[in-house]
């Protein structure tokens, strides 16, 4: 993957992060809002954008939650330091280290093409 193509994507996972700072617990369904353009996981994960044009439905959504989550090596500092973005603590350097890992994750679980 190209360093132009992740540019975007990094703006965005840092939004993200300013985003899931603000924002507490965990939703029971995960889903597309699209009035924000970001999901949200019932998974542990950061509220995260997609992009610009994307509008995926709630089976894909959910599917990319479960799919990002995983994989992240459980119980692994991936998940932990994402845990403690979604419940607004911060996460320390390992918040730095996530995004390259979130964006593979994402670019896996076929994100960037919704």
């Amino acid at each position: 993957m190209s360093y132009l193509r992740i540019i975007p994507h990094l703006f965005s996972f840092i939004l993200v992060l300013i985003i899931g700072f603000t924002s507490i617990g965990n939703t029971a369904d995960s889903y597309f809002n699209k009035s924000e353009k970001a999901v949200v996981c019932k998974e542990p994960l950061p509220i995260f954008t997609l992009g610009e044009n994307s509008n995926p439905n709630n089976k894909q959504v959910s599917k990319l939650c479960s799919c990002v989550w995983n994989e992240f090596p459980k119980g692994g500092w991936e998940q932990k330091t994402s845990e403690k973005i979604r419940n607004g603590n911060d996460p320390g350097w390992r918040g730095k280290g996530l995004i390259q890992r979130f964006s593979k994750a994402l670019d896996k679980c076929g994100g960037y093409k919704l």
